[in-house]
């Protein structure tokens, strides 16, 4: 699931690159302007995949902490049931 987000990201990174690149190329005026909006909308847009991309690997690190605690903790080492 995570690769399919990066895989987004950089989908939408390169778009925005595009865009800029186009803006750069255009005469200054609504041509300009038209690429210019759409490469800060691909950025942004690049920019909440990266950040969910985030989020999503620290709740699985978080989880993973909670695991590795649970099965090292002392009632677990005892055998306590409940």
């Amino acid at each position: 699931m995570v690769t399919d987000l990066e895989a987004k990201a950089a989908k939408y990174e390169s778009k925005a690159t595009q865009y800029y690149e186009l803006a750069l190329q255009a005469p200054k005026g609504p041509q300009r302007s038209f690429f210019e909006v759409f490469a800060v909308y691909y950025e942004d847009l690049a920019s909440n995949f990266r950040q969910a991309i985030a989020r999503r690997q620290d709740v699985h690190e978080a989880d993973d902490r909670l695991q590795a605690g649970a099965n090292h903790s002392p009632r677990a080492s005892l055998g306590a049931s409940a």
